[in-house]
């Protein structure tokens, strides 16, 4: 057998055992797991992924990054972000400028989004540098905490160099902003 051949028979092995032992695992649900969302009152949704334990423990949550699920590939992700982003009013819809017609009309009209462009700044230091608290702001707060909550009043054990920073034990929106502000 020559080395190429073996080459590809290593990577079809290999392809197999992936499809095999995880491959594909974005859209098979996960064992002993859910995804769940904690939610706000100004109803902000942050996915935690909730692991079951054995031995009658209670169940542990993690940050869940895995995205929407069963979305229509036709469709494309939901613009969640796109709310928060003209509540502000400091954005205008423009025609897209990156591709030419041609490319353009070849993307599927479902697949297609606005282009926003800021009418000033519109990073998130800007907002914070001018006391501004944004979802994005509260989102961070939210995914930060977790755990947090369910320590109570057990003492938040701190491993490692914090380097000078000041760091609660429990992080508010407000704290996420005065840090964005410092940069």
């Amino acid at each position: 057998m020559s080395a190429q051949n073996g080459a590809i028979g290593l990577s079809a092995a290999l392809n197999g055992h992936a499809l095999q032992n995880g491959a594909g695992a974005a859209t098979r649900p996960l064992p002993n797991s859910r995804k769940v969302y904690v939610e706000t009152p100004s109803g902000l949704r942050v996915p935690m992924r909730e692991i079951g334990l054995s031995g009658g423990e209670d169940p542990f949550r993690v940050y869940d990054t895995s995205g929407p699920h069963g979305c229509p590939v036709r469709e494309g992700l939901p613009r969640l972000r796109e709310t928060w982003v003209r509540d502000r009013g400091d954005v205008e819809e423009v025609a897209p400028t990156h591709t030419t017609a041609d490319v353009y009309a070849a993307i599927p009209a479902t697949l297609r989004r606005p282009v926003l462009r800021g009418r000033g700044c519109v990073s998130q230091m800007h907002y914070a540098r001018r006391g501004i608290v944004t979802p994005e702001m509260e989102y961070v707060a939210i995914r930060e905490n977790l755990g947090r909550q369910q320590l109570g009043t057990v003492p938040i054990y701190r491993d490692g160099q914090d380097f000078g920073a000041s760091i609660p034990d429990y992080v508010t929106p407000e704290f996420v902003r005065d840090e964005v502000a410092r940069g």
